[in-house]
């Protein structure tokens, strides 16, 4: 009876820990580089004066963007 509580103690704990590992913290991880380049991107067009949700503006960063993956791959 004894082992047997142990065992699903032991088990429920296992099985929480593993489903906390999957939800880690943005902050704790590293920034990727194409995390980088969106937000290089986004922040240099909009420096530039696009409005907002124009076809102008997607083209602006997603050509920013890709010079950014460019240069730093």
């Amino acid at each position: 009876m004894i082992k047997s509580l142990a065992l699903a103690i032991s088990l429920s704990l296992v099985v929480s820990g593993c489903g906390y590992s999957r939800n880690i913290p943005k902050s704790w991880r590293p920034e990727t580089v194409e995390e980088q380049g969106l937000k290089w991107a986004v922040k240099l067009c909009h420096q530039f004066g696009y409005v907002e949700e124009s076809e102008e503006r997607r083209i602006c960063v997603a050509r920013r963007y890709d010079q950014y993956i460019m240069e730093h791959n």
